[in-house]
């Protein structure tokens, strides 16, 4: 997570291709990631950088109320 007051600068993207490329040479081939439904910055950031979206999935949260996440998946290497 980006603090709000750093958005915009580069930092997350910069993050997630560090993030990436440690993956890959761990020979990961898939990243999965969720989103909340209604985070629409953070649904942008991973659609903007290739991540897919391939389900939703409505959990409890602790304290009590229900919240949709959108299911991400990006393919990084071989299959």
């Amino acid at each position: 997570m980006v603090f709000p007051e750093n958005t915009r600068k580069g930092i997350g993207t910069q993050f997630l291709s560090e993030v990436l490329a440690e993956q890959k040479r761990k020979r990961v081939t898939t990243i999965i990631v969720n989103a909340g439904k209604e985070e629409t910055h953070a649904r942008r950031f991973y659609e903007k950088n290739g991540f897919k979206p391939t389900d939703e999935a409505t959990v409890e949260t602790p304290w009590g109320s229900k919240l949709t996440l959108v299911i991400y998946q990006l393919k990084i290497g071989p299959k």
